[in-house]
């Protein structure tokens, strides 16, 4: 198995795996917009999760470091920013 490391050895699959990038583009996009609409309810003062508050909680703090992630996220070159493990 090869990975995004072996490209420097194996020049011939870079123009593949770019190829590839490109058709995932919209894929990528579309998964990490759904991730921010999906969290964005925690951002409200009143928001519970599992009958916890959120505001001034170590998981609002989680939920906010995972959504900068989400906005921060390149496909080229970083993993999937990964939810945080309580909201899994």
């Amino acid at each position: 198995v090869l990975g995004v490391n072996d490209l420097d050895k194996h020049p011939e699959l870079q123009q593949v795996y770019a190829n590839w990038l490109e058709s995932q583009k919209t894929y990528e996009r579309d998964w990490r917009n759904w991730e921010l609409s999906n969290t964005d309810w925690m951002l409200a003062p009143d928001a519970t999760y599992s009958g916890q508050p959120l505001a001034a909680s170590a998981n609002l703090s989680d939920i906010m470091s995972y959504r900068s992630a989400l906005r921060e996220y390149n496909l080229t070159t970083d993993d999937r920013p990964e939810r945080p493990e309580w909201f899994n």
